[in-house]
């Protein structure tokens, strides 16, 4: 809707701004959290509060950098491959393997939700290894990284009129301009402001969560799952591979929330136990 804003002489593309704004406004709430709970620990340990310089700046790089280094580490490494194959699948591929593959790494495009896959693989042993008890905290503060980043991510596909809905006619419908080329010259459902809805709704629960010391982090990954899979059915997938009438990214994200809801239910029989 507002791909660009000039200022002076120079373009600022909306899409690319608002994705990096989410990105800091992301990291700013995971630190923040992470400090709570590094402070907490330093008062439970300590009453008085610890004066050593040292000891505080070694906390602070185990407890609030190193688990954040790690989140990025894993969002430009499987989180990039997850994602680009989840977005690859879903146009056709030729019988040509090495195409196949140049096209999926270099054109496809990269899904939020492959960064959301690989942190449910690799961060909760990673994070247990290294923290032990504290881990299933800090994976909380994690969480919200996730439904901050993509609610921007997905405020810039409406600005930049990418990822639209099926054709529909009506007061909820928008119109893309036209001039910009790939913008459909049809009035379509707005189903990046759905998807960001869902971000918003799930942000919601993940703050009553966390503030009950629930287990906000398997929350997250289940209901993203879940509102990619819903949002996804309103997507306009003309041109697009569907598996039993499913794009690649339904599936995906139905995957995703199957089996992080299987590993839940294991982790709470184990806990009655």
């Amino acid at each position: 809707m507002l791909r660009y804003v000039y200022i002076g002489d120079y373009q600022l593309n909306m899409r690319n701004t608002l994705i990096n704004v989410g990105s800091v406004v992301a990291i700013i709430m995971v630190i923040w959290l992470l400090y709570r709970q590094l402070r907490d620990v330093r008062l439970s340990d300590d009453p008085a509060g610890s004066s050593d310089a040292t000891n505080k700046v070694s906390g602070s790089f185990f407890y609030i950098i190193l688990p954040c280094v790690m989140q990025v580490i894993i969002v430009f490494t499987l989180g990039a491959v997850l994602g680009r194959l989840v977005r690859g699948f879903t146009l056709p591929l030729t019988g040509n393997m090495s195409e196949n593959v140049g096209y999926i790494f270099e054109h496809a495009g990269t899904h939020f939700l492959g960064i959301v896959m690989a942190s449910f693989i690799v961060m909760p042993p990673l994070m247990y290894m290294i923290y032990h008890e504290r881990a299933a905290d800090m994976l909380n503060a994690l969480a919200f990284f996730y439904t901050i980043q993509h609610l921007f991510n997905r405020l810039g596909c409406f600005m930049e009129g990418c990822c639209y809905g099926v054709p529909m006619h009506g007061v909820l419908s928008v119109r893309f301009p036209e001039s910009v080329t790939g913008n459909p010259d049809y009035s379509v459902f707005p189903s990046q402001i759905l998807e960001a809805l869902f971000m918003l709704i799930i942000l919601i629960f993940q703050i009553v969560l966390y503030r009950k010391k629930r287990n906000v982090f398997m929350f997250t990954i289940i209901s993203f799952g879940v509102a990619i899979f819903i949002s996804e059915s309103f997507m306009d997938k003309r041109g697009t591979v569907r598996y039993m009438e499913l794009s690649a990214i339904q599936i995906a994200a139905m995957l995703l929330a199957v089996c992080a809801f299987i590993v839940y239910v294991i982790q709470m029989r184990r806990r009655n136990k």
